[in-house]
C-alpha cells in the first residue's frame, strides 16, 4: 500500500549540516569533515526499463560506470564516509496522456494524474521491509533519471527537499548552477533536488536556406522583430516546394521565451500564483499569434490538422497531417495511420538541437531573440534527491553536492548539458560532434535559462495547446481570455 508524505517522513529523522556549509564558504568547499565517521551512504540509479523508457539497458551500463568512477573518487578523499552505488531497474509508469494536445476530446483529454512513477512505486512498496528488491538498503541519495517523477517523489514524501534536508538556510551557494535548471526543480522556493543535467533550446537555423535567401546567420543582438523581418524572406511557396521561415503553432519553447523576454512571468516567484494574464505576459504571446496570424512566417494548420517539426543535422521541415491522430493509433503523424500531406523546408525554430540536431554540416545554434530580456526554456534530464528515509539527511545532502561536483568534472551528461559551471569548452567535451561556436552558444543559453516549476511541467504542452494555442489559433477566444483560461486551470490543477 503507498504511503502518504506524513507516514514516510515519519521514518526518518534528520541532523544538521556540518557548521562548515553555514560559514559562508564556497559551494564545494570544505563540505565536510572527518567527525562523521566511516558512514555509508547509499547512492541508487533509477533506470526505467520496458516501453516508453527514457534509459535503454545499454545505457544503463555507461550511467553505472560514470557514477561509481565519480564514487571512487570520493571515497579516496577520505571525507568520513564511503559512497556505494546500487543499480535498481524499475518497471514503466503510465505515459503521459496526449490527447488533449492531438485535440482529443474523448477518453480523458486532460493529462494523467500521477505521470512517471515507478520510482515513487518501487520507493513505497519497498519501505515496509526496509530494502528494494534487490536487497539494497533503502537510498541515501536518489540518481533521478526522469524529472517528471520528481512531483510525485516530493508529494509522497520520499524525497527530503535538498534546502530542507541541509537544516541551514542559505547555507549552501548555488549560483553556479545555471538558474534554469534550478528555477525547474524549485518549488515554493527551495530545490527540491539538484539538478545534474538539462535540454536547452536556442534558436537553431539552416544556414544555407539562409544563405539562399541573402539573410545574415543570426547574430548575439538580434532582435523579435529582425526575426520576423528575416522570416518574411525565407517563407515562400513555389514550383521548387514550399518553406516556412519558423515554427510556432504548436512550439511551448518559442511561446515561452518571447513571454520571459517581454518581461512577462509565468509563475510568481514562489511557484504558487500563474501570471500569464498580466500585460507584459500578454504582449509575448500576443507575438506569438501575429508570427502566425499576422506575418505569416510560421504554418496554422486548419481545424481538424496538425503540423509537426521534424528536424536533424542535415535539415528541417515541417510535416503537415490532413486529420488529427486517433488515440492509440500507429502509423505517419503519431496516430490512427495519418500520414503526411505536404512537407516544408524550415528555416529557423526554437528548439532543443542536441547532438543530433546540430553539427558541423548546416544546422547551427544561434542566441535566443531580444526584447526586454533574453531568455529561454531548459529541462532538468536528471537530478540528486536526498532520500527521506536516509539515516542521516543532512550527511546525504552534503554526500549529494560532492557527488554533482564530481559528476561535473566526468565526460558525462545523461542525456543532456551538465548545468553546473558549465563553459563552451565543456559541452564540447560531452558533445564532441558540436562545433565550438554551438557549444559556447548553449553555454550561454544556460546562463539565461528559465525553468518550470516541477509540478506543471509535465501538463504544460497539454494545458497550454487545449486552453490558450488552440482557442487564440481558430479565433475561439482573445489572447486576453485564453491567458486567462489557461491561468485557471494551472491554478486548478496545482489545487490537486
Amino acid at each position: 500500500m503507498a504511503m502518504t508524505r506524513r507516514s514516510f517522513l515519519g521514518l526518518v529523522g534528520g541532523v544538521p549540516l556540518a557548521a562548515s556549509l553555514a560559514s559562508g564558504c564556497g559551494f564545494f568547499e570544505d563540505l565536510v569533515g572527518g567527525d562523521s565517521g566511516e558512514k555509508t551512504v547509499h547512492v541508487a540509479v533509477f533506470l526505467p526499463q520496458g516501453q516508453g523508457a527514457n534509459f535503454q539497458a545499454a545505457q544503463a551500463g555507461n550511467i553505472l560506470a560514470s557514477l561509481q568512477t565519480a564514487a571512487n573518487e570520493i571515497n579516496d578523499q577520505s571525507l568520513g564516509f564511503q559512497m556505494e552505488v546500487n543499480l535498481t531497474v524499475v518497471p514503466p509508469g503510465p505515459n503521459f496522456n496526449f490527447a488533449a494536445f492531438f485535440g482529443a476530446t474523448t477518453a480523458n483529454p486532460e493529462p494523467t494524474p500521477t505521470p512517471f512513477s515507478p520510482i515513487a512505486d518501487t520507493l513505497n512498496e519497498a519501505a515496509a521491509s526496509g530494502q528494494l528488491a534487490s536487497g539494497d538498503p533503502l537510498p541515501d541519495i536518489l540518481m533521478i533519471s526522469n524529472i517528471n517523477e520528481l512531483p510525485l517523489l516530493y508529494s509522497e514524501g520520499i524525497i527530503e527537499p535538498f534546502e530542507q534536508a541541509t537544516r541551514v538556510d542559505g547555507s549552501i551557494d548555488l549560483s553556479d548552477f545555471a538558474p534554469g535548471a534550478l528555477e525547474a526543480v524549485s518549488w515554493q522556493g527551495q530545490a527540491l533536488v539538484l539538478p545534474l543535467s538539462s535540454s536547452i533550446n536556442t534558436l537553431t537555423y539552416d544556414s544555407d536556406l539562409l544563405a539562399d535567401a541573402g539573410v545574415a546567420a543570426p547574430g548575439s543582438a538580434w532582435t523579435w522583430m529582425e526575426m520576423i523581418e528575416a522570416g518574411k524572406r525565407l517563407t515562400f511557396s513555389n514550383d521548387d516546394g514550399s518553406q516556412w521561415g519558423t515554427y510556432a503553432h504548436a512550439s511551448v519553447p518559442l511561446l515561452l521565451s518571447l513571454i520571459w523576454s517581454h518581461g512577462g512571468e509565468v509563475f510568481g516567484s514562489q511557484g504558487g500564483d500563474v501570471r500569464l494574464a498580466e500585460p507584459e505576459a500578454i504582449k509575448g504571446i500576443e507575438l506569438w499569434r501575429d508570427m502566425i496570424t499576422l506575418h505569416q512566417i510560421a504554418p496554422n494548420p486548419p481545424e481538424g490538422t496538425f503540423a509537426t517539426l521534424r528536424a536533424g543535422r542535415d535539415g528541417m521541415e515541417v510535416v503537415s497531417f490532413d486529420q488529427l491522430p486517433q488515440r492509440g493509433g500507429g502509423g505517419g503523424g503519431g496516430g490512427g495511420g495519418v500520414q503526411p500531406s505536404e512537407r516544408a523546408r524550415l528555416a529557423t525554430a526554437v528548439r532543443s538541437g542536441g547532438g543530433q540536431g546540430l553539427g558541423a554540416e548546416r544546422i547551427h545554434a544561434a542566441a535566443m531573440p531580444v526584447d526586454a530580456g533574453q531568455a529561454t526554456w531548459v529541462s532538468p534530464v536528471a537530478g540528486l534527491g536526498v532520500g527521506a528515509q536516509a539515516q542521516d539527511t543532512g550527511l546525504a545532502a552534503q554526500a549529494a553536492v560532492v557527488l554533482a561536483r564530481q559528476l561535473s568534472q566526468l565526460p558525462v551528461t545523461f542525456f543532456g548539458y551538465p548545468v553546473y559551471n558549465v563553459t563552451g569548452e565543456r559541452i564540447k567535451q560531452v558533445r564532441p560532434s558540436l562545433r565550438i561556436e554551438d557549444a559556447n552558444i548553449i553555454s550561454d543559453a544556460l546562463g539565461y535559462s528559465r525553468g518550470v516549476p516541477p509540478l506543471l511541467a509535465p501538463y504544460l504542452q497539454a494545458l497550454f495547446q487545449q486552453h490558450l494555442m488552440g482557442p487564440v489559433l481558430s479565433g475561439q477566444s482573445t489572447v486576453a481570455d485564453a491567458a486567462q483560461q489557461v491561468s485557471i486551470a494551472m491554478q486548478e490543477l496545482l489545487r490537486q
